[in-house]
């Protein structure tokens, strides 16, 4: 799904990083058939196409199978939530008909390398929902860091140690106040708290983990067409309820099997903004609960980083 500078983000964030050889490459030489469909509005359909126009060549050929597309759909409004409801519907119901998951992907993510193939080799379960480690950066910083990266290492694989690295270094202010070692934090409103254990591993608990790869059932269309005619967030604050009672929910727990950066722009970083309050040490409750946000609370999720300019050799004594 992607519209306006979303557009621009899939060229130089989403594919090439979907593109790296551990992720859709894998796949594809793994037997894997993957279907792309770029969602849009109409408005911003030429764009997309243009964008699109070349960005899969070069990909190796294999046994598996990759097509791509564009979908428009006609909206009763302009508006991003409409856009991904009928997006994420429509994509539900061709998977319940091809016998296969859905991977939701975002224009604004950076997937580490690896992270699809893992994901997509343990989801091969039928019927289960897998959620995924994830944090929201900031869109210029960490687009510097990349910048940073591609001059030193040309397209050399960014791996989830290394992207976890390039996340906490740039991580919205959100984030950075949701460390519990600290007394006034804002952990109780954002749904995350964040510890330090050492200087590599931080450990966090996500009341809100979000699933990222679902083999739908036809229950849950109807249970998400009841709830989400509002607000689309019901797919991670509603729909895991369902989940967890019929025993279908996983949460991959570990930056090294998985891990996105989220990128935010500034209007967007303005959307997560949260109060810090304080007496709040070591903060593991959620202003919310629900039996998955509790289940969550159980979870203890690791992030691990390498430093994102070390270890690997550098090009040309550079």
């Amino acid at each position: 799904m992607a519209w306006d500078w979303g557009i621009d983000a899939y060229r130089t964030v989403c594919i090439p990083s979907l593109m790296q050889p551990d992720n859709i490459p894998w796949l594809l030489r793994n037997g894997f058939d993957v279907r792309f469909t770029f969602y849009t509005f109409k408005r911003d359909e030429q764009r997309l196409m243009n964008v699109l126009r070349g960005a899969f060549e070069g990909v190796a050929p294999g046994p598996g199978t990759l097509h791509v597309g564009i979908a428009a759909p006609d909206l009763s409004a302009q508006e991003s939530f409409m856009l991904k409801r009928a997006a994420f519907l429509q994509e539900c119901q061709v998977a319940m008909e091809a016998g296969a998951p859905v991977l939701v992907t975002g224009a604004d993510a950076f997937y580490g390398n690896g992270s699809i193939r893992n994901v997509c080799t343990y989801g091969m379960k039928p019927g289960i929902a897998i959620a995924v480690l994830s944090t929201r950066v900031k869109q210029e910083p960490f687009l510097r860091l990349l910048d940073e990266y591609r001059s030193a290492f040309g397209n050399e694989p960014v791996s989830n140690a290394r992207l976890v690295d390039m996340a906490l270094r740039t991580e919205i202010d959100a984030a950075v106040n949701s460390n519990v070692d600290v007394e006034r934090n804002a952990s109780f409103r954002t749904g995350t708290s964040v510890r330090d254990v050492s200087d590599d591993i931080q450990v966090r608990i996500f009341h809100l983990p979000s699933p990222i790869l679902v083999w739908p059932l036809e229950t849950d269309l109807r249970y998400l067409d009841g709830w989400c005619h509002g607000v689309y967030e019901s797919v991670d604050h509603l729909w895991p309820e369902k989940l967890v009672a019929e025993r279908r929910w996983r949460v991959m727990a570990s930056s090294d099997l998985f891990f996105l950066a989220e990128l935010n722009s500034a209007e967007t970083m303005t959307r997560h903004e949260y109060p810090i309050e304080e007496n709040r040490l070591y903060n593991e409750s959620f202003e919310f609960e629900t039996t998955a946000t509790l289940t969550s609370e159980m979870i203890v999720a690791t992030f691990r980083r390498e430093p994102y300019l070390s270890a690997l050799p550098r090009r040309n004594g550079a």
